[in-house]
């Protein structure tokens, strides 16, 4: 006789944590706790926690426990609107760590180490060995190195996230990105974010060969983020290292300091190959350190399509054959030059279209009284991007 195997069940509890509760407290709506770090010590999978308006210090979640989540029973942390973490947890310096763990979501917080005196000197929100957890509408401000950041933990989402300023209190190091995916992360989805303000990358992924791992990331979606202003101290509006069959989609780039979108290889274990780059605005700032768009390193079979690529540093850069080798580009529009060695002898769109074979149907902008186009090259500032973004 065949027996049926029981299908694993949970027992889901919802607890609530108040700036005017107590720990020893049920945790119940009547009598909830007081701190974050006291209900990450008690969940399980399938559990959530509500956060009531207030300022806390920040938790860890996997140190002293190791809840796991499921696809079925996710552990949840729900901030209501006004909840804002101002100091770091009590094991890392970050703002929230969930690590050790799998299917956690964080919604709604605000991380904010306001003047950096609150020890969040690494990430606002941090999610390591963590895979299928979710970041959605946090806003991660003046933090010490990031805005949200994801370390060897697969199929992560961050989404409808506000990053914004991190390191505006230590603007002598480079290091220091909005929302970073790093160490062979695979299949990260980054969509609707605003990303703006920060001094080092937007947007970054990072194969990170060196801390194990494939060394690549693979499979990574980054689509509709509005990312501005970023890069006063070198880096990409989106950077990738060793990127591989990922989707740039439907992003707008503006007033970005170094470069826009690039492709490459440095710390990973290969190029950033066989990607589609489609229906981005690049428009750079008024003086940057580099193109709309760079591919170089032998990052080769790269799609380029129906993007808006502005920069006075050039429009595209493919910098090497390796590069070139399987790349197609259609359908753009331009402003700036073009080179396939590395900037050094840029060139028009016309010779460029010789040379390559590549971009036939693409066109330059008019400089003045130029029609409308598909794709909008208006400039946002920060302060207007977060004022339209809603969390």
């Amino acid at each position: 006789m065949l027996l049926e195997r029981l299908q694993q069940r949970f027992l889901m509890a919802t607890y609530v944590v108040s700036p005017a509760g107590d720990d020893s407290n049920p945790g119940s709506e009547s009598a909830p706790w007081q701190t974050l770090q006291h209900a990450a010590l008690k969940v399980q999978a399938g559990d959530s926690v509500t956060v009531r308006r207030g300022k806390y210090i920040g938790f860890c979640l996997g140190w002293d426990t190791q809840p796991v989540g499921t696809r079925d029973a996710p552990i949840v942390f729900k901030a209501d609107p006004g909840v804002e973490i101002i100091a770091n947890n009590n094991k890392t310096r970050d703002g929230i760590n969930i690590e050790n763990s799998a299917w956690v979501v964080i919604d709604g917080f605000t991380v904010n180490d306001r003047l950096g005196k609150g020890g969040i000197y690494r990430a606002g929100v941090r999610i390591a060995n963590a895979p299928n957890s979710v970041v959605r509408n946090v806003i991660s401000k003046n933090n010490g190195n990031w805005g949200i950041y994801a370390t060897h933990s697969d199929d992560v989402t961050i989404e409808n996230c506000i990053a914004l300023r991190n390191n505006a209190n230590r603007p002598d190091d480079f290091n220091h990105h909005g929302i970073y995916v790093a160490n062979s992360s695979q299949r990260p989805v980054i969509r609707n974010n605003v990303v703006a303000g920060n001094y080092g990358n937007g947007i970054h992924l990072n194969g990170d060969a060196s801390q194990g791992g494939a060394g690549v990331i693979t499979g990574a979606v980054i689509e509709n983020n509005t990312i501005i202003g970023n890069g006063r101290n070198g880096g990409s509006a989106i950077n990738c290292d060793g990127l591989e069959h990922s989707i740039i989609r439907n992003n707008t780039l503006t007033e970005n300091y170094g470069k826009g979108i690039s492709l490459y290889q440095i710390d990973a274990a290969a190029a950033s190959v066989n990607n589609l780059v489609s229906g981005n605005t690049v428009i750079m700032a008024a003086d940057p350190r580099g193109p709309a768009l760079q591919i170089k390193n032998g990052s080769s079979g790269n799609v380029v399509r129906s993007n808006n690529l502005s920069s006075p540093k050039g429009a595209m850069q493919v910098a090497d054959d390796g590069s070139l080798e399987g790349f197609r580009s259609d359908r753009n529009l331009f402003r700036g030059s073009f080179s396939i060695d590395d900037g050094t002898t840029p060139m028009s769109l016309g010779t460029w279209k010789n040379q390559t074979g590549q971009d036939l149907h693409s066109k330059m902008k008019r400089r003045k009284n130029a029609p409308a186009s598909a794709v909008s090259s208006q400039p946002l500032s920060p302060s207007r991007a977060v004022a339209h973004h809603a969390v």
